[in-house]
């Protein structure tokens, strides 16, 4: 059995984080417990070794928390730290554990703190860029960062700027990728073996993606939606399955999840999977078989069928009430 945490966009006086468990074999979900007293804990990282939870409190005066979770699942807190920025909205963890990549999406600050030693700072900059959607892009919005090259190198996207940054060699060398104009890249997987990185557009609706090395190069952009919509929509999660065959982007308008395979590289689209409103993030089960969406809109948890082998994603199994849920981690 899986256990599933749940961050959700509410306030301190609510449970923001919600621990479910998920039977595997049926497909369920089930009440285990919650926590309160966080504003906005949108988004959570999840440490396996050392079974700690980090979340952030999406507020103006960012935080970072960590609790140890015990086999029963009770919090116990462990970390306490500023996000050193404003509106911190993701955290990746570093695989050896000992680094926090924090995106502040207000202020478009991108800061490195240890995990160890209370949170101090390892490394922080501030992203001043602009583009051409005036509501979106007035400023830099820093919104995902994600490890590479084991814990020695980072990339990081810049919603506002239209940029993703590149840091290598334990942060002493950056470059940056301008994305192209407007397509406001939010979030990002990479290939295990290190060489494609796939990068939500948000704004444009697409998937770009870059062959990497010493100059990263574009090699396709392809949208996440069907031919003929012309309804507003936004994408949000993105997550590359174990093996590596199938891709798949959450859509917030569309309501749905596209499915992609995936060869050296390329995508191409199979077709798209329906959820409830405004699937917000979602992730894959520790077994592959399924997968779990946090559909903001709706206030629901879903789990659907995934068949490993072709990836296909099938129709609803079942569905669990959580008040505005942002991010699903798989414990």
């Amino acid at each position: 059995m899986d256990r599933i945490v749940v961050g959700s966009r509410i306030g301190a006086s609510g449970d923001g984080i919600t621990l479910l468990d998920f039977d595997g074999e049926s497909g369920s979900l089930s009440y285990h417990s919650a926590l309160g007293g966080i504003e906005m804990p949108t988004y959570q990282v999840w440490d396996r070794k050392r079974r700690i939870l980090y979340s952030v409190s999406e507020d103006q005066k960012g935080a970072v928390l960590g609790w140890h979770l015990d086999e029963a699942g009770a919090f116990n807190a462990r970390f306490k730290a500023s996000s050193l920025g404003s509106g911190p909205c993701h955290l990746a963890l570093s695989p050896d554990g000992l680094y926090l990549g924090v995106s502040n999406y207000s202020d478009g600050v991108f800061t490195l703190l240890s995990t160890e030693e209370g949170g101090t700072l390892n490394y922080s900059e501030q992203y001043e860029d602009s583009s051409i959607n005036f509501d979106r892009q007035e400023a830099s919005h820093v919104h995902c960062s994600l490890f590479f090259d084991g814990s020695s190198s980072m990339v990081v996207t810049d919603l506002g700027g239209d940029a993703i940054h590149i840091y290598r060699n334990e942060m002493r060398l950056s470059d940056v990728i301008s994305t192209p104009i407007g397509s406001g890249p939010r979030h990002l997987a990479i290939s295990s073996d290190g060489r494609y990185l796939f990068v939500s557009a948000e704004l444009s609706g697409e998937v770009l993606v870059y062959q990497m090395g010493k100059s990263p190069t574009l090699i396709q952009q392809i949208s996440t939606l069907p031919l003929g919509f012309d309804g507003e929509n936004t994408t949000s999660a993105i997550v590359l399955c174990r093996d590596g065959r199938h891709l798949y982007v959450a859509n917030r308008g569309h309501d749905s999840i596209v499915h992609f395979s995936v060869k050296d590289g390329w995508l191409s689209r199979i077709g798209w999977a329906f959820t409830e409103r405004t699937p917000w993030d979602f992730a894959l089960s520790s077994d592959q078989k399924h997968v779990i969406v946090a559909n903001t809109t709706s206030s629901s948890v879903t789990v659907y069928p995934r068949d490993v082998a072709s990836g296909v994603i099938g129709a609803l199994l079942s569905r669990a009430s959580v008040n505005f849920p942002s991010c699903i981690t798989v414990l």
